[in-house]
C-alpha cells in the first residue's frame, strides 16, 4: 500500500508540472492570440492541453524506443536491452551502516520521505475528495433551488422575451425568482433560466442580446466543458496555475460567447452590446458561478468584454488562419511536453554497452526473463528475501548455460545480494558482488555503489583487513571522499588496534560533517585519544561533546569528563 501511495503521489506531482507548462504556455499566449485571432480563438487555445495531455504518456516511451533503438543497433540489432529496460528499474544503492540496514530498490526513498510521501498523496487526494464533495453539493442545492422554486415561462411570455428565436423548442423555459439575469443550467439537460422581470427590466433588443449570449453557451455545451475543467481543478488543487487558469479559462469562454452573440446581432444591436453589458452588470450583483450554471453576469470583468467587443467590431479574420495558427501552437506545445515530460518522468535505467559479444535470444526469451526479475524486485520491496531467491532460481540455470547477456546477468546478481545481505548471508552477498564486478552489465553508478557495499559488507562480517582494503582502494578515487566511508575505515583501523592510521580518518571525517556531526564520530575519536593516551585531546574532546549535544547525552559526557579529570589531575 505504501509502494502505490507513493507512486500515485510522484506520478500526481509529475503530472502536475507538466500541466503547469501546458497551462503557462496558453496564458502567454491568450492576449497574442484574442489580438490577432479573436475571442472565439482565445477559447480554443484551452482545448490545447487537453490534445497535449496524451503526449506527456508518449514522451518518456518515445526516448526509451530511441535509446533501446540505439543500444540494438551497437549490439547487432539484439533486442535484450530494450525489452529488460521496460521491466527492470533496478541499481544498487549502498548500506547504510549506522542503523544496519540496506535500501532495497532503484528510487526507493528512506522511511522519512517514504511515509512523506505517502502522506502528501493522501492529503492531495483528500483535498480532491473535499473539493468534490464541496461542489457536488452546491450543484445539489442550486438544482433543488431550481426544482422547487422555477416555473414554466408563460406561453405570452416566452414569445415575448425573445427566447423561441434564439433556443430549440425542446430547450425548457424557466421562470426563478432571485435570479438577476438569464443563465442556462445544466448538462445533459440544460435549462434556461429567467429572471422574474426580464421582460420588464430589458427592452426587445437587449433581451435578444443577452439570449444569443447564452444560445452560444448551449451550442457549444459549455457547461460540459466547464465540468471537465472544474474536475481537473479539483485534481490539481495544489498546483496555483491550475487555479489561475480556472479564471482566465472562465474570462476567456464568455469573452469567446461575447464575440460569437454579435454575429447574431444586428449593427444597432452590436453596438448596444456593451451598453446592455454595463446595465446588467452595473446595477445588480453577479449571479455567481455555481456549478454547470452559465450566466450572462457570471464574471464582472467589464473592461476587458468591453475591450473585446470593440476589437471584435473593428478586426475579422479568415477561419483558415485561425485553423492554420491553432495547428501550429499545437504541434509547439506539444514538442514541448514531450521534452519535458521526458524530464519530469522517471528515467528508465540503461546499461552501458558490454563491448564483449552477448549471447544472442530471441525477443520473448528476453521478455520471460525481464519478468521474473520485476516479480523478484517486487518481492524484496515486499521484504521478501527468501521468496525473492526462490523466484530468481529460474535464472540462474540460464545463467549456467550461458543463455543470459551480461545485462540480465547482473540484474540478477544486484537483486540475489540485496537479498542475501537482508537474510544476513554475507558470504553469499560478496561473491554476488563480486561476480557482477566481473560482469560489464553494469553502469558506473552501479560498479561504483557495488564497490562501497562490498567495503561494508566486510565492516559487517567484522573482516576489518579487508574493510580497510576494500574502503581505502575505494576512496583513492577522486570524488569518493565523503564523511560515511571516511568514518568507516576510520572504525575498521580502530578495530585492528591501528590508532594512529585511524585519527587522520575520523578527523577528516569529522572537517566534513558541519556544525553538528554525528555522536558516534565524536565517540571513536575520543576513544582514539584515551586509547593512546593523549589525556588533553581526550579532555577537550568531552568538553566539545558537552558542548553540542542534548541534555541526556551532555550529563553522560560530563560525568566522564569529571571522570577523567579526576583520575589525571595533573595533565
Amino acid at each position: 500500500m505504501l509502494i502505490e501511495l507513493i507512486k500515485i503521489g510522484q506520478g500526481l506531482v509529475a503530472f502536475s508540472l507538466v500541466l503547469a507548462l501546458q497551462i503557462g504556455l496558453v496564458l502567454l499566449l491568450r492576449k497574442p492570440v484574442r489580438t490577432w485571432l479573436g475571442a472565439a480563438a482565445c477559447y480554443r487555445l484551452w482545448l490545447l492541453p487537453l490534445l497535449w495531455l496524451p503526449f506527456y504518456l508518449i514522451g518518456p516511451k518515445l526516448f526509451a524506443t530511441l535509446a533501446s533503438l540505439n543500444f540494438a543497433i551497437a549490439q547487432n540489432g539484439s533486442p535484450q536491452q530494450s525489452a529488460l529496460q521496460q521491466w527492470m528499474k533496478f541499481e544498487l544503492l549502498p548500506f547504510n551502516f549506522s542503523t544496519g540496514t540496506a535500501e532495497l530498490t532503484a528510487g526507493n526513498l528512506g522511511f522519512a520521505a517514504s511515509y512523506g510521501w505517502a502522506a502528501l498523496t493522501l492529503i492531495w487526494l483528500a483535498g480532491s475528495v473535499a473539493l468534490i464533495v464541496w461542489q457536488g453539493r452546491r450543484w445539489r442545492d442550486f438544482s433543488r433551488h431550481v426544482s422547487k422554486l422555477a416555473l414554466p415561462l408563460p406561453a405570452s411570455e416566452r414569445q415575448h422575451s425573445g427566447a423561441v428565436t434564439h433556443f430549440d423548442p425542446g430547450v425548457p423555459v424557466l421562470c426563478l425568482q432571485g435570479m438577476r439575469s438569464a443563465a442556462l443550467f445544466g448538462i445533459f439537460k440544460p435549462v434556461l433560466l429567467l429572471p422574474e422581470s426580464f421582460s420588464q427590466r430589458y427592452d426587445n433588443n437587449q433581451r435578444h442580446i443577452i439570449l444569443a449570449h447564452e444560445a452560444v453557451h448551449l451550442r457549444r455545451k459549455d457547461n460540459c466543458w466547464n465540468l471537465c475543467a472544474l474536475l481537473l481543478l479539483t485534481l490539481f488543487w495544489t498546483n496555483p496555475l491550475v487555479l489561475l487558469a480556472w479564471r482566465y479559462y472562465r474570462l476567456d469562454q464568455e469573452l469567446s460567447c461575447d464575440a460569437l452573440a454579435l454575429t447574431h446581432c444586428n449593427r444597432e444591436q452590436q453596438q448596444r452590446y456593451a451598453r446592455t453589458l454595463l446595465d446588467s452588470l452595473g446595477s445588480l450583483p453577479a449571479s455567481g458561478t455555481q456549478p454547470a450554471l452559465s450566466a450572462w453576469d457570471n464574471l464582472r470583468d467589464l473592461k476587458e468584454r468591453s475591450i473585446m467587443i470593440k476589437h471584435h467590431l473593428l478586426t475579422a479574420t479568415r477561419p483558415a488562419t485561425t485553423v492554420f495558427s491553432l495547428i501550429l501552437l499545437a504541434l509547439f506545445g506539444a514538442s514541448l511536453t514531450i521534452t519535458f515530460a521526458e524530464l519530469v518522468s522517471p528515467p528508465l535505467q540503461a546499461a552501458e554497452p558490454a563491448p564483449t559479444q552477448q549471447t544472442a535470444t530471441n525477443t520473448a526469451t528476453s521478455e520471460r526473463t525481464a519478468k521474473i526479475l520485476k516479480d523478484a524486485v517486487e518481492l524484496m520491496n515486499q521484504n521478501k528475501p527468501e521468496e525473492a531467491l526462490v523466484a530468481l532460481e529460474p535464472l540462474w540455470q540460464q545463467i549456467e548455460q550461458g543463455q543470459l547477456s551480461n545485462y540480465e546477468n547482473s540484474r540478477v546478481g544486484l537483486i540475489a545480494a540485496h537479498a542475501y545481505t537482508t537474510l544476513e548471508r554475507y558470504p553469499e552477498a560478496l561473491a554476488a558482488m563480486e561476480r557482477n564486478l566481473a560482469l560489464q552489465g553494469l553502469t558506473e553508478a552501479e560498479r561504483t555503489a557495488t564497490t562501497y557495499a562490498i567495503a561494508q559488507t566486510y565492516i559487517r562480517m567484522e573482516d576489518w583487513p579487508k574493510a580497510v582494503e576494500s574502503l581505502s582502494r575505494w576512496l583513492a578515487t577522486p570524488g569518493r571522499e565523503g564523511p560515511g566511508p571516511l568514518y568507516l575505515l576510520a572504525v575498521a583501523h580502530y578495530q585492528l588496534q591501528q590508532y594512529e592510521e585511524a585519527l587522520p580518518y575520523i578527523e577528516r571525517t569529522l572537517e566534513l560533517a558541519g556544525e553538528k556531526p554525528q555522536e558516534a564520530w565524536h565517540q571513536l575519536r575520543h576513544g582514539i585519544f584515551v586509547k593512546t593516551n593523549r589525556i588533553a585531546e581526550a579532555r577537550s574532546s568531552l568538553e566539545k561533546m558537552v558542548e553540542l549535544y542534548d541534555d541526556d547525552a551532555s550529563s553522560k559526557y560530563q560525568t566522564m569528563l569529571n571522570e577523567l579529570n579526576a583520575a589525571n589531575p595533573e595533565a
